[in-house]
């Protein structure tokens, strides 16, 4: 009997806990005040005040974030308005079965205003009960995105909560309208980075790191897009191997790690796999073809795509280099092997 009504107590705290009005009564124009308090976020130009409990977590990179909350930041080099419409604007109907069903969400809340001197649009939306959403991966989660910006670039900062916290709401709503880009600030990603990688004579630039963890570098032509969310065309990643010992990994060990990726990948045709020299370390290549399937959802319709992988290391970190062409391939090839000979672990 106990547990029974335990559970209907449950049952009826839930039932509240959905109810929640989800206007965020968010106004027209918002100003923004530009004091001490406010912090840079690292990897971006986006700065927003820092409220008491958030701290930039180093294991995380880029996010701000306390127990529970989970902040992610990038931006892109294009307008608000191309975004809005290439974006947010997009049909549904016209997206993939597997996309529209892995990624449900009711839309609660949307404005759009002025934020300081940039327009703006905040998306606030709950998973479908039962489902789950955010990095969490937990049910009756909640998502915002604040997406502000220009002609020349769009921001954004996600966050998702427990959507039964009235109090976490608030602040994180605080946060968000407090943001703001200094063009002039200077971004530097280097002190998170356990290695050093020269791409200015490359196509590719740095696009994120996965918020999920401190060890996947993404990066994307001109640094567009948002690699790890939304599908890419050509991609690379830089993978930083955990679970082994530093000290004691050896470099047939690396070769049977990449070979794994190889059988991971849904591999089709191995072109190239040989021992070389990056930077004084020995490395392994394989170059294959494959059919993954996009973003690892099996949902999705997959394409033949090629891959290039690299594995190197040292007595401190082992990285993996995955190259992933959809398109352009001989060029691009040719971007990877080149990108991955820079490659420098500190």
């Amino acid at each position: 009997m106990r547990k029974f009504i335990a559970a209907f107590l449950v049952l009826i705290a839930g039932a509240s806990c959905v109810a929640q009005a989800f206007d965020l009564n968010i106004p027209d124009s918002v100003a923004i005040d530009k004091t001490s308090k406010n912090i840079q976020l690292p990897t971006t130009r986006i700065f927003v005040t820092k409220l008491k409990g958030y701290e930039i977590n180093p294991v995380f990179f880029s996010i701000l974030s306390k127990e529970g909350v989970g902040f992610n930041t990038f931006e892109d080099k294009e307008s608000l308005d191309s975004y809005k419409k290439r974006v947010l604007d997009q049909d549904s109907s016209k997206l993939p079965e597997g996309f529209k069903k892995e990624y449900s969400m009711f839309y609660h809340y949307q404005k759009e205003f002025k934020l300081g001197e940039y327009k703006a649009f905040l998306n606030y939306t709950t998973s479908k009960d039962g489902d789950t959403i955010g990095q969490f991966g937990r049910p009756h989660w909640m998502w915002m995105q604040l997406s502000f910006g220009d002609k020349d670039f769009v921001a954004h900062i996600d966050v998702d909560f427990c959507r039964d916290s009235l109090t976490t709401k608030q602040e994180i709503l605080s946060i968000l309208l407090s943001a703001y880009v200094d063009k002039s600030a200077r971004v530097d990603s280097n002190e998170f980075v356990p290695f050093t990688i020269d791409l200015s004579s490359s196509k590719f630039k740095f696009n994120r790191l996965n918020y999920n963890s401190d060890r996947d570098y993404y990066y994307t032509i001109n640094g567009l897009g948002d690699a790890i969310d939304t599908i890419m065309e050509n991609t690379i990643r830089i993978e930083k191997v955990v679970g082994y010992d530093p000290k004691k990994i050896t470099f047939e060990m690396r070769k049977e790690i990449l070979k794994q990726w190889y059988k991971y990948n849904n591999a089709t045709n191995l072109l190239e796999s040989k021992e070389i020299q990056i930077g004084g370390l020995r490395a392994y290549e394989m170059y294959y073809t494959s059919k993954m399937f996009h973003m690892g959802k099996k949902n999705l319709k997959s394409k033949p795509i090629k891959i290039y992988e690299v594995i190197l290391g040292n007595e401190k970190t082992t990285l993996i280099f995955h190259g992933t062409a959809l398109s352009d391939f001989d060029d691009m090839i040719k971007e990877f092997r080149n990108a991955a000979q820079t490659i420098k672990i500190k």
